[in-house]
């Protein structure tokens, strides 16, 4: 199961920030190398947008992605892309955020 709650939440679950996944969602629409990631890191902690962002990071919530058939690496073209139940997911969160108008910032993706 996977659901969309506030930071506070201490449930035992894994989770993750939500900002950062859907924004690995988003990028994964079009495929994502490994080259794309050196730059992604880049851009967005030299913007200050995720100031401690790592290429560890974003490997360890790709694993997660793909662990919750949320996206699938293709290992003969080596690019991680979105797959059904991850468009589906996006667009559900997108349009719960929109609805609801949550501040994404402060929300957390529990994955059980």
């Amino acid at each position: 199961m996977i659901s969309l709650k506030d930071h506070n939440d201490d449930s035992k679950s894994l989770t993750l920030k939500a900002e950062l996944v859907l924004l690995l969602l988003r990028y994964t629409i079009k495929g994502l190398t490994v080259s794309d990631i050196n730059k992604l890191v880049r851009n967005l902690t030299s913007s200050n947008y995720f100031s401690s962002l790592s290429r560890k990071t974003i490997k360890e919530y790709l694993y997660y992605l793909i662990e919750y058939d949320l996206i699938c690496y293709d290992g003969t073209k080596h690019v991680f892309v979105i797959n059904k139940s991850g468009i589906s997911f996006l667009y559900i969160i997108a349009a719960s955020i929109k609805k609801y108008s949550l501040d994404v910032k402060h929300m957390s993706i529990g994955f059980e």
